[in-house]
């Protein structure tokens, strides 16, 4: 999704703050993420803040879905590698947190992607992880957020045989 701001720049991907007082976008241009205030009254954005840059590892150059807390306070969005990390079945992605607008307070969400953990699959399931998206409203004290993962997860049945003699079994690999 493609939209023309009002500064004359190309944005990609804006999600509006469920309070109504900011814009995320990644800038077409620079594939940086950034920020505008946002007047729902007179329909006016302001203030743009490029927060964090593609830099320079050509496995997370690509800065894509980006989500805006209830707040307006928080971005989560994932990086990978571009252009792959935008279709889920070909490339890595990785999730992480940004200041709505401090430039540069970018936090990789080592426990929510995983890091460090000895997944029963292996270094498969690695870099699952897209398409991050805050819950509109705080719920329990949190700021919840959802996403889409192709890890290995919980149980699957495991077909043996066909037709009538069919026999399924349990894995939870």
């Amino acid at each position: 999704q493609k939209e023309i701001d009002c500064f004359g720049n190309y944005v990609d991907m804006p999600a509006f703050a469920p309070n109504g007082s900011r814009i995320a976008y990644v800038d077409h241009a620079s594939h940086q993420l950034g920020s505008y205030a946002w007047d729902p009254v007179p329909k006016v954005a302001s203030n743009p803040v490029l927060l964090a840059d593609p830099g320079d590892d050509p496995s997370l150059n690509a800065i894509a879905f980006p989500s805006m807390s209830p707040d307006a306070e928080w971005i989560v969005y994932h990086r990978g590698a571009y252009p792959n990390s935008l279709d889920t079945r070909f490339g890595n992605g990785y999730l992480y947190l940004a200041s709505s607008t401090q430039p540069g307070a970018e936090v990789r969400l080592a426990n929510l992607n995983g890091d460090g953990y000895p997944f029963a699959a292996g270094d498969r399931d690695r870099g699952y992880n897209y398409e991050p998206t805050f819950a509109p409203l705080e719920a329990g004290g949190y700021a919840w957020v959802v996403f889409t993962s192709r890890r290995t997860y919980g149980n699957r049945l495991i077909a043996t045989g066909s037709g009538p003699a069919l026999q399924v079994s349990v894995n939870d690999g």
